[in-house]
Order: C-alpha cells, then structure tokens, then sequence
C-alpha cells in the first residue's frame, strides 16, 4: 500500500538578538505521516526581514529593565506586532500558509535555574495573523533538564543533509556536529554580532558592511588573551548563552582594553574564529571521528562579514579535520533560523520531537511548543 504524501505551508518568525528585524521565511515541507514521520524535501517559497521601527527597537532594548506588569503587556503587544505584520505580508505578497511558527525575542535564558523568557504572546499572534500559532518552543526540553538551546540541530539534521558541521553567526554564534544521523555537540559559542554593531554604533553605523572596519584593523594581543580567558568559552558542550551574558560578561573585557574601535573589531573576529574552528575540532576529536574533509555550512547576518568569514577560512589551514566553510547563499544565510521555527512549528503539529536531547543536554528527546488557534 503506497504511503501517504503531504505538504504543508508554514510560516516561521524568528527575531534574533541583534534586533536588526523579524525574518519571516514561508516554507514548503512535504512529508509523509503514514505510518511515521519522515520529512522528504523541503523549500523556502518566499521570506524578508522586517526591519523593527526605532520605537520596537527602544522597546525591546529597555525590555530586561521593565517591572513585571509593563513586561507582560510588551510581551502581549509583541505578539499583537508580529500578527499583524504576518497578516499585512501574507495580504501585500499573495502568498498563504497554514500553519505559523514564532521562536519569539530572547529576553532571559537561565537553563541553569529552569527558566526561559522569548517575548511575543503566541494568542495574541494566532488572533491577529489568522493562522494556527506554535510558540514556546524551549519549555519542554527545559523540564527534561535540558539547555532549551540549541534547536537550530533539528535543521541542521533533517534539512541539510549535505552538510556535517554548522556555524550561525547572529547575535550569538552558535555550532553544531552531527554524523550518522546523531547530533554529536552544539552549542553556543560566544557573542558575535552583538559585539560588533555595539562598536559600529560607537562609529554612528548600524552594522560593519562588509567588514571592512574591522579588516582596516590590527590585532591586539593581551586583548586577545583577554577574551580567551572569559571562564564561559572553557565549558563544555553542551552550553547556551542569553544576551546578559554577552552585556555584562564579555562586552566589558572589550570595552575596557585599550585601542580603536577597529582594532577591537579586527581582534573579536579573530578570537570568535579561533574558538568556532577550535570547538569544532575538539568535537571531532572527541566524539573520535576519523580525519577527513568536513563540510562546514555557514550562516546568520554575519556571513555578510567579509573580514569574519576569512578569518574562519584561515583557521582551516593545515589541520588533521580540515574545515571547509562554506557560505549559505543570501537567503539561506538570512532566512535558515526562520526555516528552522517552521520546521518546529510542523513538528509540534504533528506530535513529532523537535528539541533534541543530543544538542540539549536533556533527559530526552521532547516536542516543544504552546499551539493556539486563531
């Protein structure tokens, strides 16, 4: 009896830590569901980011400082935010979907105390949008004594296949390593774009184009020496980080070295792709993978980072794992954590795992995710 085919349009929302905007990817997944699940190709139809206007900007950065009653009512006008802004997309593009998936804004993360916070109600998003809505997708695996971080290796497990390692460069960098269809380490790594836009703006830019800023720079060694010895990069895998950390554990180390802006900015690309290439190559080595070529997809806003992505290529010299970084095309780069939200987001419909204990550090593979119809 031939297996029974399906496919769904999903939506995912993911607001990264950089607060450049909401990516929203639309994606097509076919699976089957009979007797079990098994994903059989995948597309992002259509996806932008939406930039936030300066006042959601103001909102969200002033957020961790908030009491709790002006807390819960951004939490319920986010999701009012993201709703409508699904809604006017859906409307000005043409393009419908199914189901939504929202990751929601990081605003705390303390798996060590048992708690996670992603701003961005999931009612009030399905109210608004139309659309059935899963958020909350962190609580569960956090109950099993996981991380609730990272989730992005469910992607980098089912989507691409062609692929053994991962790098997201967003506002924090995280990594990842499978074989044999197991996650074998992930993680975050360390700030990433966060640091840098935070020594762009001291030079009254957004974001450093290209680069180019940091490239104009020159290493500086005690500060490099500096940042290595921040305790966080010495743990173990697995780990997860919250924007606290990258505010007030390691922007200060930067802060207070002596040197320009763009000697700064040159050193942190150098150190954050010291410790990816590191990490990654202590994986290997700990889960005695035999040295071979391994194909590293690299994604998130910093793949636009010129002077980060040929620092990462440099490490890759001369090593018993060589590291092939390759850079995912614009929309990918820009658009996978979207992907990956949706990928979550089907999952959770269905009843099927979508935090993997392997990358966590829980007691179990879980599903994750608060579902609320519209």
């Amino acid at each position: 009896m031939p297996v029974a085919s399906r496919e769904k349009m999903v939506i995912g929302l993911m607001s990264g830590s950089s607060m450049d905007g909401l990516d929203l990817a639309l994606c097509r997944f076919k699976y089957q569901d009979d007797p079990a699940y098994k994903l059989d190709e995948w597309e992002i139809v259509a996806g932008t980011t939406l930039p936030y206007p300066q006042p959601w900007k103001a909102r969200l950065r002033l957020a961790i400082h908030l009491p709790g009653r002006e807390l819960w009512r951004l939490h319920a006008d986010l999701g009012k935010y993201f709703g409508r802004a699904v809604a006017r997309w859906c409307k000005t593009s043409g393009h419908e979907a199914e189901l939504l998936g929202s990751h929601g804004h990081t605003l705390f993360h303390a798996p060590e105390k048992g708690f996670t916070t992603q701003l961005g109600d999931g009612a009030q998003i399905a109210y608004f949008s139309g659309l059935p809505t899963v958020s909350e997708l962190r609580a569960s695996d956090l109950a099993a004594g996981g991380q609730g971080a990272p989730i992005a290796p469910l992607a980098d497990l089912l989507l691409f296949p062609g692929h053994q390692a991962f790098v997201n460069l967003g506002g924090i960098a995280n990594i990842s390593l499978k074989a044999d269809e197991n996650i074998l380490a992930a993680g975050d790594v360390s700030g990433a774009n966060q640091v840098l836009d935070h020594f762009a703006s001291e030079l009254g830019l957004s974001y450093d184009e290209g680069g180019g800023i940091a490239r104009s720079g020159q290493l500086l060694s005690e500060l490099l020496t500096s940042i290595e010895k921040v305790p966080y990069h010495d743990l173990s895998y697995p780990k997860s980080l919250d924007n606290g950390w990258v505010r007030d554990e390691l922007l200060p180390v930067l802060v207070a070295a002596e040197g320009s802006v763009k000697d700064k900015m040159h050193t942190f690309c150098q150190f954050l792709a010291q410790q990816i290439h590191g990490d990654i190559v202590r994986a290997c080595e700990k889960a005695k993978l035999s040295p071979q070529p391994i194909k590293v997809l690299v994604t998130g806003g910093g793949v636009h980072n010129h002077f980060l992505l040929d620092c990462l290529r440099a490490q890759a010299q001369d090593e018993q794992f060589p590291l092939g970084y390759e850079a995912a095309s614009p929309q990918l780069a820009d658009l996978k954590e979207a992907a990956l939200v949706a990928l979550c987001a089907l999952h959770r419909e269905l009843g099927v795992v979508n935090v993997l204990s392997g990358a966590t550090g829980a007691k179990r593979d879980t599903v994750n995710g608060a579902l609320y119809l519209p």
